[in-house]
């Protein structure tokens, strides 16, 4: 209630206790989520795509156009501070705009997709970085998402055009797998979803069930068991594309939103049950 214009990003730490929201604007409102008390007003002075805290809560990861700019998160006990936020670090290296990011469960790394048909990884501190400066190319349309496997030994890209690529830290064959130098991450297995011309709208991925759930453009979603690629489910939500998809830290409830007629769908996969489906927006 508090924004003057829509919401174009929102998160809420995995504690419970933050939620961050930007408006178009770039304006951003922290919310203590517990006492629901504004905490503070911040303006970061550009269109942010994305916003989210690290899995420790220590940081936040914006996406604003091309680049990657990682935050210190403000105190929830501390008054108001002169200058409660801090700049960690900006990255730059995509050639287009950014479309997701996503944080290595232990808060080290972050990947992000971007409209430039790759992918990146990005240490969060320098000590990291031999291990993270890479870029996932071979899509041939935007990348819309990007996850780390539990283990973080396994890296999921997906593509507008219905591509998977999974990708794992190897040497190529016949090199000398003592010499770590060798190493990098590389394709080793490629799956399509084969949708007749649909396009991939969103994606998100639950590394502890190892469950994918992909997004079109005709309304339809569908989820998939990783790495065995297999169709779990396949439903449809109507005609409009769905826009955004999220799910639940137990991996229960999947909830989806279709932006033509402000669809809010909440669905309970195993039951095959609708929790809550409403359009209101």
């Amino acid at each position: 209630h508090e924004h003057r214009k829509n919401v174009l990003a929102l998160d809420l730490n995995k504690q419970g206790t933050l939620l961050m929201s930007i408006d178009e604007d770039g304006r951003a409102i922290l919310v203590n989520y517990r006492s629901r008390n504004v905490l503070h007003h911040f303006n970061f002075k550009e269109r942010c795509y994305s916003i989210k805290f690290s899995p420790d809560g220590k940081l936040f990861a914006l996406a604003t156009g091309r680049f990657l700019q990682i935050w210190k998160t403000p105190s929830v006990n501390q008054d108001r501070q002169f200058a409660p936020f801090v700049r960690h670090r900006v990255q730059a290296g995509h050639f287009q705009d950014i479309t997701s990011l996503t944080w290595s469960q232990d808060s080290r790394f972050i990947i992000t997709t971007s409209k430039d048909l790759t992918a990146r990884i990005w240490s969060v501190d320098s000590e990291d970085k031999d291990l993270a400066s890479m870029t996932f190319a071979g899509h041939r349309d935007y990348v819309v998402g990007a996850f780390f496997s539990g283990d973080q030994e396994t890296i999921y890209t997906v593509s507008k055009d219905g591509a998977l690529f999974k990708w794992e830290y190897t040497v190529k064959e016949d090199e000398d797998e003592e010499d770590l130098s060798k190493y990098s991450w590389r394709i080793t297995e490629k799956q399509f979803f084969h949708t007749n011309q649909n396009k991939v709208k969103c994606v998100t991925f639950h590394p502890k069930s190892n469950l994918l759930i992909v997004g079109f453009s005709n309304g339809e979603f569908r989820l998939y068991e990783l790495p065995s690629f297999t169709l779990i489910q396949q439903l449809s939500m109507g005609q409009n594309p769905i826009n955004t998809v999220t799910i639940n830290s137990s991996g229960e409830w999947l909830a989806f939103g279709s932006s033509k007629l402000g669809q809010l769908l909440v669905y309970e996969w195993q039951s095959e049950s609708y929790i809550l489906k409403q359009q209101g927006h």
